[in-house]
């Protein structure tokens, strides 16, 4: 009997036991659910951040790979300018080079500009103005002496046709020291931006071979005024005037044309440097 009661004890501790044990188990597997979930919730979130990291490294990789691109690109434009800015020191160079001969050309066309005045005097002395005025004399001393009183009509004819051959000639001479006197004027203002030495030379060599010519033909033909009427003279004589005239026009003309072609050379200069500046 009292076997019984102690295997019914056991027995009732060992249930009791057991049920604490299941309790407990319960509670731990309980505990290993939550501790479960808190792992794959942590993880979840761990995977989350791995792959925000990566989105994170793949584009920074990829701004990593431009940047790079872009530096590459600037080194690039770096030795282009570098290239651009040398060329461009060059030009400035030759520029300032191309001064300087300019100012030593503008000294010596102003030497050539001085005998180009020292011709216009020549021409000046050589007008035929005075080899009229000095037949206009011989013919009416001739007229004078040889003639009776009784023809003083023709005297009186021929006085009249002298006086309108020294007006033309007055008139010619006055327009040939105009366009001498232009012709200097023009000289004189472009005189610092004239650049052709060569066309100046040839002008100039033109103007002296051109008065000795005149010179000599203005020689060669005094025998031949005095047989003639004085308003043939005057017809004979406009022809050097008239050569003249229009060489003083041949001489403006070739000047300004030099003239504008350099303004435009300077010009073109100019917007090239400025074009060069601007792309820098």
């Amino acid at each position: 009997m009292a076997n019984v009661i102690d295997l019914k004890k056991e027995l009732y501790n060992t249930l009791q036991d057991s049920s604490e044990i299941v309790s407990y188990n319960a509670k731990l597997r309980d505990k290993y659910e939550k501790q479960e979930k808190k792992i794959n919730r942590q993880r979840g979130r761990w995977d989350r951040d791995r792959k925000k990291w990566s989105k994170k490294l793949g584009g920074s990789k990829a701004e990593n790979d431009i940047k790079s691109k872009k530096i590459r690109s600037l080194e690039f434009m770096i030795k282009i300018l570098e290239g651009k800015l040398s060329s461009a020191q060059k030009d400035v160079i030759s520029i300032q080079s191309d001064s300087s001969k300019k100012e030593s050309e503008i000294m010596s066309l102003k030497s050539k500009i001085a005998e180009l005045e020292n011709i216009k005097s020549e021409l000046e002395e050589a007008k035929p103005r005075d080899y009229v005025s000095l037949k206009a004399n011989e013919l009416d001393n001739i007229s004078v002496v040889n003639e009776p009183i009784k023809d003083l009509s023709q005297y009186f004819g021929r006085r009249k046709k002298l006086n309108q051959a020294r007006k033309i000639d007055n008139d010619i001479s006055a327009q040939t020291n105009n366009k001498i006197t232009e012709l200097s004027k023009v000289g004189t203002v472009i005189s610092p931006k004239i650049n052709e030495e060569s066309n100046i030379n040839e002008i100039s060599e033109d103007i002296i071979f051109q008065s000795q010519i005149s010179v000599g033909r203005i020689e060669a033909m005094r025998p031949s005024l005095e047989a003639l009427p004085l308003p043939a003279v005057a017809n004979t004589l406009m022809s050097p005037l008239s050569a003249y005239i229009f060489l003083a026009l041949l001489i403006i003309a070739v000047v300004w044309f030099i003239v504008f072609r350099h303004r435009l050379s300077i010009n073109k200069k100019n917007d090239r440097l400025r074009d060069t500046w601007a792309r820098h």
